[in-house]
């Protein structure tokens, strides 16, 4: 804390939220509640303690919308996140993954009616609500597109961390938020600092594209998955293997062969024949009309 007519800084004492007598629903749920720009983005909250699942009594923390419309399932733990946190909140996207316009205007209209002066709020005056908090007209709400996770705690188990990058690296979008706590000593005052640990600072732009680079790298690899139509090679034709001109195959189908008997592919006969365990390139490995399988695909445009 900086005492600036002192020209000094005070160090604050870090501390455990059991130790200051701070509950998990009644304090931290409720700042989080009242307080959401703590989670480092605006989000509109639409429900606390929500349990509309069917087939489960279960229920989430905080249920909110980001300013793109996406739901946020927004779980909280005091000091620590133990072990099964991200599964918790996994489930609970997947069940919220189903709502549409209409459920959350009614899971939102009595929200309102909780937490407002008036016992009873409509949907319409949600929408209107909605499309505010969004800056766009009610005609053009289109909510719920992809759903968020936000975790918030004060200490993070390792595991829960190694999961939640996982996820980050396979698009599914998650934050971590560490909700520390702070005691001044001496007049007994509580300070709460929020840090968003993960994704990291100022990597958003990266991940996207780390993500599309991958996503075109697979679709790359699906698309040029040799097969033998591609280079023109006809059901029965005889290949030969390039170690080997006496060792021949047959090939039986576009993506098998037959070797000594047996239906296999490419790869697996050339381990076979090497007596290895290691991978080996089955288009390098095979011949057809003196040409490597490999050398005959460069020649050919890939089918898409």
């Amino acid at each position: 804390m900086i005492e600036k007519d002192k020209k000094k800084i005070k160090r604050m004492q870090e501390c455990d939220f059991s130790s200051i007598g701070v509950k998990e629903r009644q304090d931290i749920e409720e700042w989080v509640e009242k307080n959401p720009e703590i989670l480092d983005e605006d989000l509109l909250i639409i429900q606390k303690e929500f349990d509309g699942f069917d087939d489960t009594n279960e229920r989430l923390d905080l249920l909110a919308l980001d300013v793109e419309g996406n739901i946020v399932v927004i779980e909280l733990k005091r000091d620590d996140s133990g072990t099964d946190v991200n599964w918790q909140a996994i489930k609970y996207a997947a069940y919220c993954s189903t709502l549409n316009n209409d459920d959350i205007l009614e899971i939102y209209s009595d929200y309102l009616g909780k937490v407002g002066v008036n016992s009873e709020f409509t949907k319409a005056e949600a929408s209107k609500k909605i499309a505010e908090f969004l800056g766009t007209s009610e005609d053009d709400l289109s909510l719920n597109a992809k759903q968020r996770i936000i975790l918030v705690t004060k200490q993070y188990r390792k595991e829960v961390l190694a999961t939640v990058m996982w996820l980050l690296d396979n698009d599914i979008d998650v934050k971590c938020v560490r909700i520390q706590p702070y005691k001044d000593e001496n007049t007994g005052s509580l300070y709460l600092i929020p840090t968003v640990i993960l994704p990291p600072p100022n990597t958003e732009d990266y991940r996207i594209k780390k993500n599309e680079i991958r996503r075109e790298q697979e679709a790359r690899k699906k698309r040029s998955k040799f097969n033998f139509g591609m280079v023109d090679i006809q059901e029965g034709a005889e290949l030969v293997f390039s170690q080997d001109e006496n060792i021949k195959a047959k090939v039986v189908d576009d993506h098998h062969i037959e070797y000594n008997g047996e239906i296999t592919s490419l790869s697996r006969s050339a381990q076979k024949i090497l007596n290895t365990k290691y991978p080996v390139s089955g288009t390098a490995s095979w011949k057809y009309e003196g040409e490597t399988l490999d050398k005959r695909r460069r020649r050919f445009k890939p089918m898409e």
